[in-house]
Formats: C-alpha cells, structure tokens, sequence
C-alpha cells in the first residue's frame, strides 16, 4: 500500500561514507601510532568540568571522559574525549600525550592517566560503522588488502534523557565482549535485566542484542531468556546509549569480532 509523504522518513544505508570513514582510519592506524581513551567508570579520575558545566560546547559529557587540552597546561582551555576514542599520538611531555583524532579536527594535549595502549589496533581488519541518522549499520573486513561488507542491519542508537545518553559520533577501539552485559533499572543501582552478546566501545555503550528484561516469579527474579527480534530497532533511537541488535546478529559481531583489530565508527 501507500502512504502520504510527510508521514514517512526515508532511510538508506550511507555505504559510500562508510567505506569512506574506514579507508580514513585504516591509513591512520597503518602510518601513526595509535591509542584510546580509557576512562571507564572515572577510574583514571573525573575530568574538571567546562567552566561550570558537564558538557563541553561539543556536547560531549564530562563523565567518562578525558580533558584534551589545547596546550600542555590544564589551565588552558579543553574538549572532552569520550571513553574509547581513538587517538593518533603525535608527542609527549613529562605529563601529556600530544593527539589527534579522526572524531574531530586539532591537536589536543590529554594527561597521561586517561590513555591506554593496552591492545591498541596496530592492524585494522575489522570495523563495525554505526549509522546514527539512518538507524542501521554495515559491518566490513579487511581481506587480502580489500574491505568487504560481511553483514548489514538495522539498529537502535541511544536518546538523550535524564538516564540516557546519545550514542557517540567518531572512531572507537572495540575494548572488550560481555556475553552479558547487566543493566540496571532507571534511577537506581537494582539489577533490571541484560543484553547478550556485547561489545563494549565508549563508557557504558555496547553493541548488543534485544535487551532482556527479568521477570518476577513467586518473589523471585527469573530470566525468561533470549529474545530475538525487536519491532523498534531500525525505528527512531532509543536506547540509554548502546546500540542494539537483533540478537543472531549481535552473536555473530561477538563471535567474530578480535579486540586489538577491531573499531566501531559512529557516523551521522
């Protein structure tokens, strides 16, 4: 059937910017030496807030992130780099790497605390690119010196609200897989439920399978087990962050994916 125009919002798959943002990053890891941002959970320490704020100009949030500042002085003025972010390192003094990223034009000074070379990517082969506009994502591997598109499908990114996050934009190591990662219930610290199948990229963004909520039976909390399918993904975003998958296709990113050769780039 039909319906009236202005009632629907065309989506495509942005291939072409995909394959773009990943032949960048490819030459960028190949030609320089490359590192992250590892501030999960503010181990490495909160970062100063942006005169007064949580959130830089940018609209990245100070949370989980890492001060870049514009000289080697943390009195200048700085950005925030989100957990995860892929850096280029340029340089470094007493207390600072001196970076750049992909995510963003300039170089930027960051303390030493907040950068991790802990298997950093020295050879890209894989790369999940996330489609924020459009709600879908492309997953490509490097073979024989070529990128080939091995899977596409829709997906849910993050929404912005009082416990939620937008995913973010940019280039990022894929740190580590949960084969569950737990989330809590909405303002509390109370175990909710889990996502299957996660890889970790930014703080607490994964990309993982349909969310499982746990059930209460006779007092107790049960798990009714895997949901596979999720009328909402490819939809409008929604989630705390992450991005969400069908679940056979977030089993086959976890099964395939090899941390120290894979990246997962956000585009718009």
């Amino acid at each position: 059937g039909f319906v009236f125009g202005g009632g629907a919002e065309p989506r495509s798959f942005q291939f072409d910017k995909m394959l773009k943002a990943i032949n960048d990053l490819k030459a960028e890891v190949d030609n320089n030496q490359t590192a992250f941002v590892f501030n999960y959970k503010n181990r490495n320490g909160m970062p100063p807030q942006y005169q007064g704020k949580d959130v830089d100009p940018n609209g990245n949030v100070r949370s989980q992130s890492a001060p870049g500042y514009v000289s080697p002085d943390p009195n200048s003025d700085f950005r925030y780099f989100p957990d995860g972010m892929l850096v280029t390192v340029l340089g470094e003094d007493e207390n600072f790497y001196r970076v750049k990223s992909l995510s963003f034009p300039g170089e930027y000074w960051i303390p030493k605390a907040y950068i991790s070379f802990w298997n950093s990517i020295q050879n890209l082969t894989q790369v999940i690119v996330v489609d924020r506009k459009n709600q879908n994502q492309a997953t490509f591997e490097n073979v024989n010196g070529s990128w080939k598109m091995i899977s596409y499908s829709f997906c849910t990114t993050g929404l912005p609200g009082e416990y939620s996050l937008e995913t973010p934009l940019g280039a990022y190591m894929a740190i580590e897989k949960k084969d569950r990662f737990f989330y809590t219930a909405e303002g509390s610290d109370q175990i909710a439920g889990y996502a299957p199948y996660a890889i970790r990229f930014s703080a607490g963004g994964y990309i993982h399978g349909v969310p499982v909520a746990y059930e209460k039976k006779d007092g107790e909390e049960v798990d009714p087990g895997l949901i596979e399918y999720l009328y909402t993904i490819g939809t409008t975003p929604r989630s705390h962050k992450c991005v969400r998958n069908f679940t056979s296709h977030a089993l086959f990113l976890y099964n395939w994916a090899r941390i120290g050769n894979c990246a997962v780039v956000v585009i718009e």
